[in-house]
Parts: C-alpha cells; sequence; structure tokens
C-alpha cells in the first residue's frame, strides 16, 4: 500500500463544525466523545516541548488551564450531541480504551454516527494520544471500531504530530473513517494559555482570537489528497531541532543531507550502516563566532560535522554532528575556491557560503571520502554546471556537495571519486509529491538500480530543484522531507 498525505483541511474547508454536514457527511445523528489527555505521559513517550508537562501529580498550571479551555468550548459547540466527556490528569491507557469501547458499542445500539475529539500531548513521531501509562494509536481505533461494528468515526485530533493520524486514514481509504488533525505529521500544534487549542478554536467558531483568523499551522483533513489540497509554507513551519529529532528519534535514521535558503529546508535522512550505532548532534548558531566557539567543545567530546548548512538571508547555521566521524576536521573560509589546497589525507565533505565566503568542512579520515580525487568548481548557469558534472563523471566522481553563493551568482559543486559511479541528477520545477515528473524519475531509477536520494537543493536564483540519487549500500529506506523553519 502506498503512503497518502492528507490534504489542507482549509483547502477542503473542513474543520468548522458549523458546516460540518458539508466536510463529514453523515446520514445518521452524531454523538460526540471528548476525551483529554494525562498531564504527564510516561517518560518514554517523547512530546513536543512546545506543549508543557506538568509534574507528575500536578493538577495546576497551563496544561490544565488549555485542557478545560478546549473542553468547554467543544461543549459549547456541540450541545446535546455530546455522549461523554472524559477528563482525569492520571488517566490511564485502559481507562481510555474503555471509555472508547462503551461509546462505539452505544453508537452501535443508538444508530449514532461516532465522533470521537482529543486534546492533549501527541506522541512523537506517531501522534499517538498519551495517557499515564501508554498510548493509543490510530490503529487500535480502526480495530476497535471493527470488533463493535458501529460506523467509521470521525476523528479529530488537537494534539502534535497529529497529521500522522490524517495520512493513516487516507492511505487506509475506508470510507467513513477519517480524521481531521491539528497540524501535519512533523509539527507540534499550538495552544494559548489564556484560549486554548488553536485547531479547538478554529473548529468552534472562535477564529477571531487567531492570527490570521486560522491556526498557525496547517491543519489537516483526510478526504482529499495534499496533491489535490496543498499545503502553504507560511502554515507548515517548524523549529529546525524538533524537525531533525522528530525524523531521528527513536530510530536508526540520521540526517544524510540538509539545504536551507530564505527558511526552508530540504532534507534527506536514511539509515547509514556505519554510523547507526553512533550519537549525534545538531543545532543552529546565529554566526559564524558563535559556532567556531560551539565547536570547540564538540570535537573535545568527539564530534565533527557531517552536514552544515547556512541559511543566506538570516546568516544562520544549522549544524548535523555525529560521533567519530572522521579524525581529524576544520572548516576553512574562502572567497576563491579555486585557491583551496588539500592535503592527500583531507577532504571535503560538506560545504556552505554565506556574504560570498565558502565554508568548507574539511575532515580526514571519513571512509567514503578517504584518499578519494575530488574536483570543485563554480558555474554560473546551469547548462556549464551539467556539463561539468559530466565530465566529471567520466573520470569516476559523483556529486558530493553543492551550495549556492547568492551574491556571486554562481554554484559550488564537490564532485569525489567513487568505487560506485552509479548516479543520476535531475533539475525540477518542484519538489514535492505533485509533481508527476519528478514522481517518474526517482520510481525508475529506485525500481531500475536501487538508489537513494543523497542531494535536494533549491537553487536560490531560480527556484528549480537539483535532485541527486545514488547507488550506495551502506543505505536503506531515505525520507526526504522539507519544511518551513521559525528558526
Amino acid at each position: 500500500m502506498s503512503l497518502k498525505y492528507a490534504g489542507s483541511a482549509i483547502e477542503q474547508n473542513a474543520g468548522k463544525l458549523s458546516n460540518i454536514d458539508e466536510w463529514s457527511p453523515s446520514s445518521k445523528e452524531r454523538r460526540w466523545l471528548l476525551i483529554a489527555g494525562c498531564s504527564h505521559p510516561p517518560a518514554k513517550v517523547a512530546t513536543s516541548e512546545r506543549r508543557e508537562r506538568e509534574p507528575k501529580g500536578a493538577k495546576t498550571g497551563k496544561y490544565l488551564q488549555g485542557i478545560n479551555l478546549d473542553l468547554f468550548n467543544m461543549e459549547k459547540a456541540i450541545g446535546h450531541t455530546l455522549k461523554n466527556k472524559i477528563q482525569n490528569l492520571e488517566i490511564t491507557k485502559s481507562e481510555a480504551e474503555s471509555h472508547i469501547k462503551k461509546f462505539f458499542s452505544f453508537c452501535k445500539e443508538n444508530k449514532f454516527k461516532p465522533m470521537l475529539y482529543y486534546t492533549g500531548h501527541g506522541e512523537m513521531p506517531t501522534g499517538n494520544w498519551c495517557f499515564s501509562d501508554g498510548t493509543i494509536g490510530i490503529e487500535e481505533i480502526f480495530e476497535c471500531v471493527q470488533k463493535e461494528g458501529c460506523d467509521y468515526p470521525t476523528i479529530c485530533s488537537d494534539s502534535c504530530y497529529s497529521g500522522t493520524w490524517a495520512d493513516y486514514c487516507i492511505t487506509k481509504g475506508v470510507n467513513g473513517f477519517e480524521c481531521l488533525s491539528a497540524c501535519k505529521d512533523n509539527q507540534s500544534a499550538f495552544d494559548h494559555q489564556e484560549c486554548g487549542g488553536e485547531l479547538t478554536l478554529y473548529m468552534t467558531g472562535n477564529e477571531d482570537k487567531l492570527t490570521d483568523g486560522r491556526p498557525t499551522t496547517e491543519p489537516l483533513f483526510s478526504r482529499g489528497e495534499e496533491k489535490d489540497f496543498p499545503t502553504f509554507r507560511k502554515y507548515s513551519k517548524v523549529h529546525y531541532s524538533e524537525f531533525i529529532k522528530y525524523y531521528t528519534h527513536d530510530s536508526k535514521k540520521m540526517l544524510i543531507w540538509q539545504s536551507i535558503h530564505n527558511r526552508h529546508i530540504f532534507t534527506v535522512f536514511d539509515s547509514h550502516e556505519q554510523y547507526n550505532n553512533r550519537k549525534k548532534l545538531f543545532f543552529t548558531s546565529p554566526s559564524y563566532k558563535d559556532l567556531s566557539q560551539k565547536l570547540k567543545q564538540q570535537y573535545k567530546e568527539g564530534f565533527k560535522i557531517s552536514s552544515l548548512s547556512c541559511d543566506q538571508t538570516t546568516g544562520k547555521f544549522f549544524v548535523y554532528m555525529v560521533e567519530e566521524y572522521g579524525t581529524f576536521q576544520t572548516i576553512i573560509q574562502s572567497t576563491d575556491p579555486d585557491s583551496l589546497f588539500l592535503d592527500d589525507k583531507s577532504s571535503v565533505t560538506s560545504c556552505t557560503v554565506y556574504n560570498s565566503t565558502y565554508y568548507f568542512v574539511v575532515t580526514a579520515g571519513v571512509a567514503e571520502f578517504d584518499g578519494k580525487d575530488q574536483e570543485i568548481f563554480t558555474r554560473q548557469s546551469k547548462k556549464d554546471v551539467d556539463k561539468e558534472i559530466k565530465k566529471q563523471k567520466s573520470r569516476g566522481l559523483i556529486i558530493t556537495s553543492v551550495c549556492y553563493n547568492v551574491d556571486a551568482k554562481e554554484c559550488l559543486v564537490v564532485m569525489t571519486e567513487s568505487n560506485n559511479t552509479l548516479q543520476e541528477h535531475a533539475w525540477f520545477s518542484e519538489f514535492n509529491k505533485r509533481d508527476d515528473k519528478l514522481n517518474e524519475w526517482e520510481n525508475d531509477l529506485v525500481q531500475r538500480n536501487k538508489t537513494v536520494y543523497t542531494i535536494v537543493f533549491e537553487d536560490p536564483s531560480d527556484g528549480q530543484f537539483l535532485c541527486v540519487m545514488t547507488c550506495d549500500n551502506n543505505r536503506n529506506g531515505y525520507q526526504c522531507r522539507a519544511a518551513s523553519l521559525y528558526d
């Protein structure tokens, strides 16, 4: 089953309870079960830092106030169609499951359409609902519906990472089993101490309390696909640290590639046999001076940069480091790449640029680069870039890094000798699942050559994307992800 992505709820005119008959039609009367998650999920359950955990046993504070407001707003909006409200800051998973099961049984017996609402913490990266001793996943709710034999519910989840549930529902493709989520799968949902969660405010007709009259994040609804109801950069923002953590948390995946321009990030995540068991860390620096200070400590602790990018519109550096990535590392600054001199033991393993100054991450002792010939060149047109790439590929080199100098209007490419020269690259007008040409190119390469993404790079001069796929036996299971950054 190929994964599908749920589209923007707002583009589908979905989410407001005032017109629910249009976006979630039902021939039966609706009944609602409102559930509030616990205030303090188990320590093993990762949640966003944006939604405050209360100390275990506490019953006051921001979390409680936000939950109270959400439930109040929902009760007021749905009126007599409320069947039950479950609010217990220490509620267990089994207690929540029991209430859901009873609710489904009630709806079956009385021929009601079940409406299931949740407000609280969402687990990273699943979006699962959090209770004091565990979580409930969308798969478990689906199985419960099948066992009880009631109509499939419409689920409304005002929690972080809830877009995962909307994506699950549209991928599942079961008529009537739908989800309205507060945000995309990699986003944290927003709530406000003085008025509650943003999705709930939007649902209940309180959009006047929201900036732009809509949630700050991008609510999704599983009836339509993203390719037909696109989400927008402005409302798809994430924090860099949470974005990286989301795709690498509790898994063997690491950041393979990142490029950032105008607060928009393009990334490749994958497992890598050589680095799976090594520690990683990631952070941002507002300036190169600040970065240099931070690196002194990280180098002492055995970490080396595997990926460095700078947003030329903000001057901020984005850093991903891996434990024991090489034996020695330094960053060389240069305004003239042609004058860059490297000894036989060092290679350029990453590069970026800011204010016409290139920053070359030079590392020794990295298996993929050690003792390999490199060619570094700049060109101003894509035609000339492609011509030089073709020339170097004939010598057995592949693309390993790329950046664009906005001031000099030139593209810099690093190519490295490789034992496996099976690599393809192409330029596309956009990078997303709606681009049929991109999908066709990608699928063909994966099926024929078992290639994986190594680079996704946006050219700031015209917004086109350089996509590079390479055969790499050390990797398996890549994910390419893009997002707008608050950073």
